[in-house]
């Protein structure tokens, strides 16, 4: 997945007093999350500090406020960034070398400042914008579904793509859930997108169960629990059960990709055990993939 950084649209915050570091963090934090997924190359300028800005050279738009503790840090974060991507040459163009490789290539994803979407030149189909940490997995999940990677690196995109959530059951088994990967994987990524994105806020704002299911079916994925028939039988609740670092929780909830297969049960109060949010955090918790339990 090839990402570019538009690394122009950060010049203006060193042009500013007091610096924006709140901004910088934030694209800074896009560049870290992305770049720290081995599906990502990202793609950075060569020679990026021999450059110029407003015919300033860009070393010295930079480092001139090094003296100051936070964009000191902003810098240093920036900077190994810099050092782990790949560099480009730059090539002519009335545009930023990022927007230029991104015409050239006609897909890929554009990490910067300022939104370029509403420009003639923008395919929505083949690319994908992002400015913050929090937009990446949408994007990621966009990418993975429109250029139709393959089911052998579901697993690897998952940790881009699903950040919220711990697997359990390894992300390679939605080959248990007897559907079509080419024809479904698109529902499968929305019904993950949703556990990721909104399952835990739905949930903690539901007063019951059918609230909770009615949230996520206005957002186009169909949850359910068990009925009350299977949790009187002890047995088959025993199959919704998985252990995590030695705590025991139920996976009773799960989304239906058809009517009659594709299970995915889950997990979304983790956080509310000591134990499972020392050790994943907010994360919702996929317990089993499978047919139909």
């Amino acid at each position: 997945m090839e990402f570019y950084f538009d690394e122009t649209s950060i010049f203006p915050y060193f042009n500013q007093e007091p610096i924006n570091t709140s901004a910088l963090d934030s694209i800074i934090k896009a560049l870290e999350k992305a770049s720290s997924c081995a599906v990502v190359n990202m793609h950075v300028l060569e020679d990026f500090y021999s450059t110029t800005h407003e015919g300033v050279a860009v070393s010295n738009l930079i480092y001139d406020h090094y003296e100051n503790g936070d964009v000191r840090d902003l810098i240093r974060r920036l900077e190994y960034i810099i050092n782990q991507s790949t560099t480009l040459p730059p090539i002519e163009s009335n545009d930023s070398w990022a927007i230029a490789y991104l015409k050239q290539e006609t897909k890929g994803c554009l990490v910067s400042t300022t939104t370029p979407e509403d420009e003639d030149w923008w395919t929505p189909a083949r690319m994908l914008y992002v400015s913050t940490a929090d937009e990446i997995p949408r994007a990621a999940r966009k990418y993975y579904v429109q250029e139709a990677i393959e089911e052998a690196k579901f697993t690897e995109y998952s940790e881009l793509m699903f950040d919220s959530i711990y697997f359990h059951e390894p992300a390679d088994k939605i080959k248990n859930l007897g559907i079509s990967f080419a024809s479904d994987i698109g529902t499968v990524v929305k019904h993950l997108g949703y556990l990721n994105d909104h399952v835990i806020s739905d949930f903690s704002t539901s007063a019951n169960d059918r609230e909770r299911s009615s949230k996520a079916g206005n957002k186009g994925v169909n949850i359910s629990p068990e009925s009350n028939n299977t949790r009187r039988d002890r047995s088959a609740m025993s199959q919704r059960d998985v252990t995590i670092f030695g705590e025991t929780i139920s996976c009773e909830w799960h989304t239906k990709i058809w009517p009659t297969r594709g299970r995915i049960h889950f997990y979304p109060w983790a956080f509310n055990n000591a134990v499972l949010a020392e050790k994943i955090g907010r994360k919702v918790v996929i317990g089993i993939m499978c047919r139909h339990l």
